[in-house]
């Protein structure tokens, strides 16, 4: 779970500028302790939220990965969030990460699907959930930004998962 005492590790990720070319956006430090809190605040609420990544040896920070309950176009879902460094991308962090996540969801948390999604030009992004099997969904609009929505099935559970 990410700490106050990450803050300013966050910030370096969330203000270097390929990451911003990606994300779409800069967060100041406000933003980005109120994301901190808002992290904590989920994981108290739901007993499921974000990591903070670290090396396994060396403990550098890496990134975040993790579940995150939010509702998209008045429909509520759990969100597959990460977000890495740049001098971690390509080199299979993401999905490393990733499937630890999806494990908790699905073997958990038994949940019938996941969603993931990103800005329509975040390709590393895009190129991450084809290679966890997520399935395009739709376009649609958050935060001004046009975004990319793709979905992961628990086919686990069988269950009809209504894309509506």
């Amino acid at each position: 779970m990410p700490t106050l005492s990450d803050l300013d590790e966050y910030y370096s990720m969330f203000q270097n500028k390929q990451f911003i070319a990606c994300y779409g956006v800069a967060f100041s430090k406000e933003k980005i302790n109120e994301l901190v809190v808002s992290n904590v605040n989920h994981w108290k609420q739901n007993d499921f939220g974000m990591w903070t990544w670290r090396d396994k040896e060396s403990h550098h920070f890496i990134g975040r990965v993790g579940l995150k309950s939010i509702t998209i176009e008045e429909k509520n879902e759990v969100e597959l969030a990460y977000a890495l460094k740049p001098e971690y991308w390509g080199k299979s962090v993401a999905i490393e990460m990733s499937l630890m996540a999806i494990e908790l969801a699905f073997n958990t948390l038994s949940l019938p699907s996941l969603i993931c999604f990103t800005r329509a030009q975040n390709y590393q992004s895009l190129r991450v959930m084809q290679k966890l099997d997520f399935h395009y969904e739709k376009d649609f609009m958050y935060l001004g930004f046009l975004q990319k929505l793709y979905r992961l099935a628990n086919f686990s559970l069988n269950t009809h998962i209504d894309h509506k």
